[in-house]
Protein backbone atom coordinates (compact mmCIF):
# COMPACT_ATOMS: atom_id res chain seq x y z
CA UNK A 1 0.00 0.00 0.00
CA UNK A 2 0.92 3.45 -0.28
CA UNK A 3 1.08 4.68 2.60
CA UNK A 4 3.07 2.09 4.02
CA UNK A 5 5.44 3.04 1.65
CA UNK A 6 5.68 6.64 2.15
CA UNK A 7 5.86 5.75 6.11
CA UNK A 8 9.21 3.46 5.22
CA UNK A 9 10.46 6.41 2.92
CA UNK A 10 10.69 4.43 0.00
CA UNK A 11 8.80 5.26 -3.21
CA UNK A 12 5.09 5.09 -3.92
CA UNK A 13 6.12 2.55 -6.95
CA UNK A 14 7.70 -0.48 -7.52
CA UNK A 15 11.04 0.55 -9.19
CA UNK A 16 12.77 -3.12 -8.84
CA UNK A 17 13.97 -4.02 -12.21
CA UNK A 18 12.54 -7.33 -14.22
CA UNK A 19 14.45 -9.94 -14.46
CA UNK A 20 16.33 -10.51 -17.76
CA UNK A 21 16.36 -6.59 -17.87
CA UNK A 22 19.69 -4.30 -18.76
CA UNK A 23 21.67 -3.83 -15.92
CA UNK A 24 25.06 -2.41 -16.23
CA UNK A 25 26.97 -4.45 -18.54
CA UNK A 26 24.82 -7.10 -18.05
CA UNK A 27 21.16 -8.33 -17.19
CA UNK A 28 19.41 -8.23 -13.72
CA UNK A 29 19.17 -11.67 -12.20
CA UNK A 30 21.75 -12.73 -14.71
CA UNK A 31 24.99 -13.99 -13.77
CA UNK A 32 26.79 -14.51 -17.43
CA UNK A 33 28.77 -17.37 -17.26
CA UNK A 34 30.41 -18.81 -19.91
CA UNK A 35 32.00 -22.27 -17.72
CA UNK A 36 35.29 -20.43 -17.66
CA UNK A 37 34.75 -16.40 -16.93
CA UNK A 38 32.09 -14.65 -15.77
CA UNK A 39 30.59 -11.15 -16.29
CA UNK A 40 31.00 -8.39 -14.06
CA UNK A 41 28.18 -6.48 -14.14
CA UNK A 42 30.12 -2.92 -13.73
CA UNK A 43 32.47 -2.73 -16.26
CA UNK A 44 31.97 -5.95 -18.97
CA UNK A 45 35.12 -7.59 -17.58
CA UNK A 46 35.30 -10.98 -17.65
CA UNK A 47 37.01 -12.69 -14.94
CA UNK A 48 37.14 -16.16 -13.20
CA UNK A 49 36.63 -14.85 -9.80
CA UNK A 50 34.45 -11.41 -9.43
CA UNK A 51 35.42 -11.22 -5.67
CA UNK A 52 38.41 -9.19 -4.74
CA UNK A 53 37.85 -7.37 -8.35
CA UNK A 54 34.54 -5.74 -6.74
CA UNK A 55 36.54 -4.86 -3.75
CA UNK A 56 39.92 -3.44 -5.85
CA UNK A 57 38.04 -1.73 -8.81
CA UNK A 58 34.51 -1.33 -7.82
CA UNK A 59 34.89 -0.41 -4.23
CA UNK A 60 31.56 -2.92 -3.33
CA UNK A 61 31.18 -5.74 -1.37
CA UNK A 62 29.42 -8.92 -2.85
CA UNK A 63 26.32 -8.44 -0.99
CA UNK A 64 25.81 -4.59 -1.96
CA UNK A 65 27.04 -6.43 -5.82
CA UNK A 66 24.34 -9.01 -5.93
CA UNK A 67 21.53 -6.96 -4.28
CA UNK A 68 22.06 -4.07 -7.16
CA UNK A 69 21.75 -6.30 -10.31
CA UNK A 70 19.14 -8.55 -8.72
CA UNK A 71 21.62 -11.55 -8.05
CA UNK A 72 20.53 -14.30 -5.27
CA UNK A 73 22.90 -14.01 -2.06
CA UNK A 74 23.77 -17.90 -2.53
CA UNK A 75 25.05 -17.76 -5.65
CA UNK A 76 28.85 -17.34 -5.91
CA UNK A 77 30.72 -15.03 -8.06
CA UNK A 78 32.60 -17.12 -9.52
CA UNK A 79 32.97 -19.62 -12.94
CA UNK A 80 31.70 -23.25 -13.05
CA UNK A 81 35.49 -23.92 -13.55
CA UNK A 82 36.84 -22.06 -10.67
CA UNK A 83 33.98 -23.39 -8.63
CA UNK A 84 34.54 -27.16 -9.42
CA UNK A 85 38.11 -26.72 -8.79
CA UNK A 86 37.70 -25.22 -5.12
CA UNK A 87 35.03 -27.79 -4.33
CA UNK A 88 37.67 -30.56 -5.50
CA UNK A 89 40.43 -28.94 -3.25
CA UNK A 90 37.87 -28.91 -0.38
CA UNK A 91 37.02 -32.44 -0.99
CA UNK A 92 40.67 -33.39 -1.32
CA UNK A 93 41.21 -32.36 2.49
CA UNK A 94 38.73 -34.95 3.84
CA UNK A 95 41.06 -37.55 5.48
CA UNK A 96 44.61 -35.55 4.94
CA UNK A 97 46.27 -34.60 8.06
CA UNK A 98 45.32 -31.62 9.19
CA UNK A 99 41.63 -33.48 8.94
CA UNK A 100 42.82 -35.66 11.39
CA UNK A 101 43.74 -32.90 13.46
CA UNK A 102 41.20 -31.59 13.13
CA UNK A 103 38.84 -33.94 14.68
CA UNK A 104 40.91 -34.91 16.96
CA UNK A 105 40.71 -31.40 18.84
CA UNK A 106 37.08 -31.32 17.58
CA UNK A 107 34.61 -31.17 20.82
CA UNK A 108 30.88 -31.39 19.80
CA UNK A 109 29.72 -30.69 23.58
CA UNK A 110 32.11 -27.76 24.29
CA UNK A 111 29.17 -25.41 23.49
CA UNK A 112 27.29 -27.72 26.19
CA UNK A 113 29.65 -27.19 28.32
CA UNK A 114 30.10 -23.93 28.25
CA UNK A 115 26.71 -22.83 29.37
CA UNK A 116 26.43 -21.41 32.80
CA UNK A 117 22.84 -20.26 34.65
CA UNK A 118 23.28 -16.82 33.27
CA UNK A 119 23.00 -17.83 29.85
CA UNK A 120 19.63 -19.40 30.48
CA UNK A 121 18.45 -16.15 32.52
CA UNK A 122 20.22 -13.74 29.35
CA UNK A 123 17.69 -15.86 27.05
CA UNK A 124 14.73 -15.02 29.19
CA UNK A 125 15.57 -11.54 29.46
CA UNK A 126 15.93 -11.39 25.23
CA UNK A 127 12.53 -13.17 25.58
CA UNK A 128 11.11 -10.56 28.12
CA UNK A 129 12.33 -8.12 26.10
CA UNK A 130 10.73 -9.10 22.90
CA UNK A 131 7.05 -9.98 24.16
CA UNK A 132 7.03 -5.62 25.89
CA UNK A 133 8.01 -4.41 22.78
CA UNK A 134 5.64 -6.77 20.89
CA UNK A 135 2.52 -5.14 23.20
CA UNK A 136 4.10 -2.14 22.76
CA UNK A 137 3.67 -1.75 19.27
CA UNK A 138 -0.02 -3.33 19.66
CA UNK A 139 0.56 -6.51 18.12
CA UNK A 140 -0.21 -8.28 21.39
CA UNK A 141 -3.62 -6.64 21.22
CA UNK A 142 -4.31 -8.29 17.60
CA UNK A 143 -4.11 -11.92 19.05
CA UNK A 144 -7.67 -13.26 19.15
CA UNK A 145 -8.89 -16.66 19.65
CA UNK A 146 -10.21 -19.21 17.40
CA UNK A 147 -13.91 -19.32 17.16
CA UNK A 148 -15.82 -22.45 15.25
CA UNK A 149 -19.16 -22.22 13.94
CA UNK A 150 -21.78 -24.60 15.06
CA UNK A 151 -23.37 -25.13 11.70
CA UNK A 152 -21.37 -25.48 9.19
CA UNK A 153 -17.72 -26.11 11.29
CA UNK A 154 -15.77 -23.24 9.81
CA UNK A 155 -13.26 -21.11 11.63
CA UNK A 156 -12.11 -17.71 11.83
CA UNK A 157 -10.20 -15.27 14.18
CA UNK A 158 -12.50 -13.11 16.68
CA UNK A 159 -10.59 -10.35 18.00
CA UNK A 160 -10.62 -8.72 20.99
CA UNK A 161 -12.50 -5.46 21.43
CA UNK A 162 -15.24 -6.82 18.50
CA UNK A 163 -18.37 -8.34 18.74
CA UNK A 164 -18.57 -11.53 19.43
CA UNK A 165 -20.38 -14.08 16.59
CA UNK A 166 -21.86 -17.54 17.51
CA UNK A 167 -22.11 -18.39 13.66
CA UNK A 168 -19.80 -17.42 10.45
CA UNK A 169 -22.69 -15.70 8.55
CA UNK A 170 -26.39 -15.21 8.72
CA UNK A 171 -27.67 -17.97 6.74
CA UNK A 172 -25.72 -20.16 9.41
CA UNK A 173 -27.55 -17.97 12.51
CA UNK A 174 -30.98 -18.62 10.91
CA UNK A 175 -30.40 -22.32 11.09
CA UNK A 176 -28.82 -22.15 14.45
CA UNK A 177 -31.88 -19.79 15.66
CA UNK A 178 -33.92 -22.70 14.10
CA UNK A 179 -32.33 -25.40 16.62
CA UNK A 180 -33.53 -23.55 19.60
CA UNK A 181 -35.88 -26.14 20.67
CA UNK A 182 -33.05 -28.80 19.91
CA UNK A 183 -31.07 -26.94 22.60
CA UNK A 184 -33.64 -26.62 25.05
CA UNK A 185 -34.44 -31.15 25.05
CA UNK A 186 -30.23 -31.32 24.73
CA UNK A 187 -30.57 -28.98 28.23
CA UNK A 188 -33.63 -31.27 30.12
CA UNK A 189 -31.08 -34.40 28.97
CA UNK A 190 -27.64 -32.93 30.20
CA UNK A 191 -29.77 -32.44 33.70
CA UNK A 192 -30.92 -36.05 33.88
CA UNK A 193 -27.40 -37.45 32.88
CA UNK A 194 -26.11 -34.81 35.85
CA UNK A 195 -28.61 -35.93 38.08
CA UNK A 196 -27.57 -39.93 37.63
CA UNK A 197 -24.06 -39.98 37.24
CA UNK A 198 -23.48 -37.01 40.21
CA UNK A 199 -26.80 -37.68 42.47
CA UNK A 200 -27.40 -41.20 42.03
CA UNK A 201 -23.61 -42.36 41.48
CA UNK A 202 -24.10 -44.46 38.38
CA UNK A 203 -21.26 -45.63 36.25
CA UNK A 204 -20.41 -43.28 32.96
CA UNK A 205 -20.87 -46.26 31.33
CA UNK A 206 -24.24 -47.16 32.20
CA UNK A 207 -25.28 -43.45 31.67
CA UNK A 208 -23.83 -43.42 28.46
CA UNK A 209 -25.68 -46.47 26.53
CA UNK A 210 -28.90 -44.78 28.32
CA UNK A 211 -28.68 -41.92 26.43
CA UNK A 212 -26.94 -43.19 23.56
CA UNK A 213 -23.93 -41.50 23.60
CA UNK A 214 -19.88 -41.81 24.62
CA UNK A 215 -18.52 -41.67 27.82
CA UNK A 216 -16.03 -38.79 27.23
CA UNK A 217 -19.10 -36.70 26.33
CA UNK A 218 -20.78 -37.89 29.57
CA UNK A 219 -17.86 -36.97 31.60
CA UNK A 220 -17.97 -33.48 29.33
CA UNK A 221 -21.51 -32.75 30.32
CA UNK A 222 -20.60 -33.53 34.16
CA UNK A 223 -17.42 -31.50 34.31
CA UNK A 224 -19.77 -28.14 32.49
CA UNK A 225 -22.17 -28.37 34.82
CA UNK A 226 -20.08 -28.54 37.84
CA UNK A 227 -17.96 -25.74 37.14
Amino acid sequence: MHYKRAARGQPLTDTTPVAGSPSGHGLYGVLDDDGQTVLCHECGQRRRILGSHLGADHGMTAAEYKRKHGLPRGRGLLSRDAAEERSALSRALVGSVGWARLEARRDPTAASRAKTPDSYVKRGRQRAELAERAAQNGRAARLGRIACCPVCQATWCQLPETNPRITCSPACWHVWQSWGNKRQVNRARDARIYAQVVTLGRPTDQVAAQFGITRTRVRQIVRRLTG
